[in-house]
């Protein structure tokens, strides 16, 4: 359960970031 929600945490952070890098590039 811990893994899954770790993968759910770690996509949350890609999607967020995500806007952010490219608005960098």
């Amino acid at each position: 359960m811990f893994e899954i929600m770790l993968k759910e945490a770690v996509g949350f952070c890609l999607v967020l970031l995500l806007p952010i890098c490219w608005g960098f590039l």
